[in-house]
Parts: structure tokens; sequence; C-alpha cells
């Protein structure tokens, strides 16, 4: 039974993956296993796991929806087939140092946590420039709640999980189509599971030309704002830092919604004043718009 089950989303991976299947095999920590699950896309993807299957001696699992899901289901899906008693999250599109692994398993056992998470440094994918760290500060790490509240600095690539802490919570919501990793976030800390940080810059998220078309970012910033609605009640977050930033994401929604819903960009853009004052919420609906 491999310790840690590394789970790995993919879409039209081929470009990418051999460098983040790469950054696996060269893991100092060596008892892992493989579950990849490529989303309805038809590329170079299987011809390489299995591959990579013959040339390791570790378990590698293959597996396709027929449909694209999104990132969450497959990820979902690669965490139930697994057997790990520890999950760590690795998209097809990222890469780890030599002792991601290793240093996330330490702090684990060093402290008892039930997540690790290491900084990431983003890169461009074409060129390899340095764009920046998401690294927490040492004020955000006295308040996890609170520094997520504010800014997003967890990717999925970053965080190694105990296997049972994902289930108690539920893995991820799939209705929460975008910010689904910061909605699992939420969730798993207001279950009281126990987040550490290794201190350690062990991640790469490569930025790359995927189409983000205004629809998207519309999307995407309702969504961010549903999942601060979720938590509008969360008392570890303080009072004034959950109606500004909730005002703040509802803004944000209203005007990207507005050349697209008028009706309902007006309704978030009353929703941002609400939050504002702190008044009770609208009833509002999650949206996709095809």
């Amino acid at each position: 039974m491999p310790a840690v089950s590394v789970c790995m989303p993919s879409f039209r991976g081929e470009r990418f993956l051999p460098d983040s299947l790469g950054s696996l095999a060269e893991q100092s920590w060596q008892d892992w296993e493989l579950v990849l699950v490529e989303d309805g896309s038809r590329d170079g993807t299987e011809a390489m796991v299995r591959t990579f299957a013959v040339q390791h001696e570790q378990p590698v699992t293959y597996l396709r929806n027929e449909r694209n899901l999104g990132a969450p289901a497959a990820r979902d899906r690669a965490i139930r087939e697994s057997r790990g008693e520890y999950v760590a999250m690795l998209d097809a599109d990222d890469r780890w140092s030599p002792d991601h692994l290793r240093t996330g398993m330490d702090v684990i056992s060093r402290t008892g946590a039930d997540v690790a998470f290491a900084a990431a440094t983003k890169c461009d994918a074409h060129s390899g420039r340095l764009l920046g760290y998401m690294w927490p500060t040492s004020k955000e790490l006295e308040s996890l709640p609170t520094a997520l509240f504010q800014r997003s600095f967890l990717i999925p690539t970053a965080l190694l999980f105990r296997r049972q802490a994902l289930f108690d919570v539920g893995l991820h919501d799939h209705k929460v189509r975008y910010c689904n990793d910061l909605d699992l976030w939420f969730r798993m800390l207001r279950a009281g599971k126990r987040f550490e940080f290794t201190g350690k810059a062990s991640c790469e998220y490569r930025q790359h030309d995927a189409a983000i078309t205004a629809r998207k970012v519309a999307e995407m910033l309702v969504y961010r704002a549903f999942v601060y609605e979720r938590n509008r009640d969360w008392d570890a977050v303080p009072l004034h830092v959950r109606r500004r930033r909730r005002g703040l994401a509802w803004f944000r929604a209203g005007l990207h919604t507005l050349p697209r819903d008028s009706h309902l960009g007006l309704r978030y853009l009353v929703q941002a004043l609400r939050a504002r004052a702190g008044l009770s919420s609208l009833d509002l609906s999650l949206v996709s718009w095809e």
C-alpha cells in the first residue's frame, strides 16, 4: 500500500505532462502511487502515462472520463480510486521540486497536521521567466482563515492531505464551477482541520495560454463571491473583513456581469452594497453562461 497517492487531472495535458511526471519521478520520497484521470481529451497523454508506468516500479493508474467534467471532478475520481493514507494533488501543467513530498510528510509527521502546504513560484510556461511567488507572510500564517479571505496563495499542487481529512468534508463541491479549491480549503478549516506551512517554495505553477474570455472572468468572479457568501457567518474571520471582501467580490462580479446580463449584474451590485452594510443577502443562484 503506497503511503502517498498522487492524484492528477489532465485535460489536453501532453504539452506539459512530461515535465510534471519527471518532477514526480525525481522525488526523494519514493513511496507513492500515481492516479491520473484524463478528463475527456484525446491526445498523447495515455501513451505517456503507459510509458511512465513501464519505467517506474511504483503503481501507476490511468483512467479517463469520456467527456470533460472539469478538474475538480477529475481530482475527486482520482482520489476515490487511490489507496494511500495521504493524498497529494499535482496538476498536469505544474511541477514539484525533488523534496516536495518528503518535506510535506515530515511536517505532517512532526506536527500532526491534517494538511501540509508549500509556497509556489509562478513562471511563464514558454520562457521560464519567474513571474512571482505565492508565499504567505508570517502575519497571514497567524490566522489562515482571515488570510485566505483576503488573498489567494494556495494552489492544489502545493498541498498534501491526510486522506481521511478530505473525506470528512466531502471532497470538492462540483456545483461550484470555479473557486472550488478555495471552497474546499474553507470547509476544511471550518471543520477544524489543521494546516501547516512547510516553509519552502517547492511547487512551480506554470502560467500559459489558456483562453481567458470575458465570460469566463465574469463567471470566476461570481463564483468567488458565492464562496465568500457561503462563509459570511465564519466567526474565525473578523466581521469587517468578511463584509469588505464580500462587498468587493460582489462589486467586481456585478461590473463584469452587466455587459452579459444587465438585470443580474445590477442585482450583484445591490448585493455588494448590502454586504458592506451588513444587511441580509439576496436570494441569488449560481449561474453558468453557455
